[in-house]
């Protein structure tokens, strides 16, 4: 007679030191999925359906600052501001009615200079050099690509007519750098001008900072205006370049800052062209219900 037996073999278990490498890594797998799912129920839940109904908007960007170094000692507040042009695109999409995200390509000429630079020129024309002296003016132009992402609130949030605030984190990829210096008090100064640094190479390559501001969006939410406040939190020059040519040996612990008035111009998505009603600002007040008609009364039977 032939026996079965049902027992099952034991199964073989990899060795503790092979459960305890997994273990930590398995927890962590399933507390990410975990915070993931939790994470995405909560913004499904908070969104409202007509914010995911909403398209792109983009506007045209552009503009002037008044830039200059901040932080770092002697070097942020020694410095004077300078000139530039701020410019480039921008793409946002309305959360509610008052509130909207936004995000920016820009080009931004950055920097800042010095009215008592030391310098000895080494060439000029007819041979009418300026004695060497402090008396120079040393200007930095550095230009850089910012991509801000902000969040917008207020009436003109979303190209709507309106005013608003905007905040958040940016990110800047240094382009290029040029430092010259001019000879001050001479009607020919232009002439006299010199190169004394120049190369993206000392300077550091991506920068963090933020961006706060305010604006106004005029009637018809087709344009409007913009003051805002950028700066970096990320040195401008790498770790053992110094500062620059403005402070040879000097310490580099000073940042960018600028004050940009911006233009916004609508390409698409004007306040009153693309989904304006999906937030109205105020409900739309329901149809008057129709009058109840007076019934006649029945004539009286006749005797």
């Amino acid at each position: 007679m032939l026996h079965f037996s049902t027992r099952l073999p034991a199964p073989t278990l990899p060795h503790s030191g092979t459960l305890g490498r997994f273990r930590p890594a398995a927890c962590c797998a399933l507390a990410v999925l975990g915070l993931n799912s939790l994470a995405l129920a909560a913004q499904a839940q908070d969104l409202p359906a007509a914010a995911l109904r909403q398209p792109v908007l983009f506007n045209l960007k552009s503009g002037f600052n008044l830039s200059t170094y901040t932080g770092g000692g002697y070097i942020g507040w020694q410095t004077g501001l300078k000139g530039g042009f701020t410019g480039g695109l921008s793409a946002t999409r309305r959360l509610a009615a008052r509130s909207a995200w936004q995000a920016e390509l820009l080009y931004a000429r950055k920097g800042a200079v010095r009215y008592d630079y030391w310098h000895a020129y080494a060439r000029g024309h007819a041979s009418n050099l300026p004695t060497a002296s402090n008396e120079n003016i040393c200007r930095s132009e550095l230009h850089y690509l910012d991509l801000p992402v902000l969040f917008t609130y207020g009436p003109g949030s979303g190209n709507r007519p309106g005013w608003y605030v905007a905040a958040g984190p940016q990110v800047s990829l240094a382009l290029d750098r040029e430092e010259t210096v001019v000879p001050a008090g001479i009607s020919d100064a232009d002439n006299f001008k010199e190169i004394v640094g120049s190369g993206a190479e000392a300077l550091t390559r991506w920068n963090w900072g933020y961006l706060a501001g305010i604006g106004y969006q005029i009637a018809g939410g087709n344009a409007g205006i913009e003051l805002r406040y950028s700066g970096d939190i990320s040195n401008v020059y790498r770790d053992g370049q110094g500062s620059g040519a403005f402070y040879a040996g000097s310490g580099n612990r000073f940042h960018n800052g600028s004050i940009q008035l911006l233009l916004n111009l609508v390409l698409s998505g004007g306040g009153w062209r693309w989904g304006h009603d999906a937030f109205p600002d105020t409900p739309t007040p329901s149809a008057e219900p129709p009058r109840r008609s007076e019934s006649s009364p029945s004539p009286r039977p006749q005797p």
